[in-house]
């Protein structure tokens, strides 16, 4: 089951880095999370098929009672989680981006009460409610937002039509990476033109080496500190940022590119191990500025065509 591995994927990463304290507790907390979000965005995009011709955005509302989509048991010490079989079950794939958001909110400990009253309330099943509901407020706003997939790439993905009756909503998230990945190599071309025949020469398709570090959000290859601004940069500063997040990377990458094409071995190097030597936005913000500077008419206009 590929929610039940990544939540556990994820959760332990968590733990690893000390944002999460229970393994168990969180991972049964995340899956009824993604539960409601999911349940949520799919009478969303079911109320927004049957109002096609309406303008005005269709509400998120909560999961309908008695439709539960996903829960978590203790079936089995290797195997919590559970997919409730149902009629009217709509198929669930793991998402990234939503589990990050739960960590971002939910992880970490909670302020007030000593250790024995935080263990009381998890066996009660009590949580700071607030926390989730901030992150399920987040993904509901974020949903709404005309540009979100260009952050959240596999939103799609929670569409109850997305395999037959929403040809555009599947190719939705792709096509954002699609554009991503081509403006990276376009400007990495034109910017870092050294970089760029190294990566050809050795054997590297630039698209899909980006492509992969999107779609995973760059969990496991870069410090948590730095998924985190991965996610933020773009958000705050502007959706082209993800493009020059990603050159900047490279461009951290250069004596590795350099020394690994010399030996030859570039291509199997970039696909083994993750990014090397602690890469630090902060350390390239004037870099990103200035690609901002020049680029931002060239990246938005592909990015958000006109209409």
């Amino acid at each position: 089951n590929a929610l039940r591995f990544g939540v556990q994927l994820i959760v332990r990463y968590g733990c690893w880095i000390s944002l999460f304290d229970d393994e168990a507790f969180h991972a049964k907390r995340m899956v009824a999370v993604l539960a409601q979000l999911h349940a949520s965005l799919a009478a969303h995009h079911q109320a927004a098929r049957q109002d096609l011709g309406s303008s005005s955005v269709v509400p998120l509302s909560p999961p309908p009672e008695g439709k539960v989509m996903l829960t978590a048991e203790a079936t089995a010490p290797n195997s919590r989680f559970v997919v409730i079989p149902s009629a009217s079950l709509v198929p669930y794939r793991f998402d990234w981006f939503p589990c990050i958001i739960y960590c971002l909110f939910c992880g970490g400990r909670v302020d007030g009460g000593s250790d024995r009253q935080r263990a009381r309330d998890r066996q009660r099943g009590d949580h700071p409610p607030q926390r989730e509901a901030d992150c399920l407020r987040f993904l509901h706003a974020l949903a709404h937002h005309p540009l979100c997939d260009y952050v959240w790439f596999a939103r799609h993905r929670h569409a109850p039509e997305h395999h037959h009756g929403n040809p555009a909503g599947l190719r939705a998230g792709v096509h954002s990476v699609t554009i991503v990945c081509s403006l990276v190599e376009t400007l990495l071309q034109l910017e870092f033109p050294e970089i760029h025949n190294c990566l050809r020469l050795g054997g590297v398709c630039i698209t899909q080496v980006v492509g992969t570090w999107l779609q995973q959000h760059f969990i496991d290859l870069l410090d948590w500190s730095e998924v985190i601004h991965a996610v933020l940069v773009p958000l705050l500063l502007g959706l082209d940022y993800i493009v020059y997040f990603c050159l900047a990377i490279l461009k951290h990458l250069q004596p590795h590119i350099h020394r690994h094409t010399r030996t030859r071995s570039l291509a199997e190097w970039f696909v083994s191990v993750p990014i090397p030597d602690s890469f630090q936005a902060a350390r390239y913000q004037d870099l990103m500025h200035g690609l901002h500077a020049k680029y931002h008419r060239y990246c938005m206009e592909r990015m958000v065509p006109a209409q």
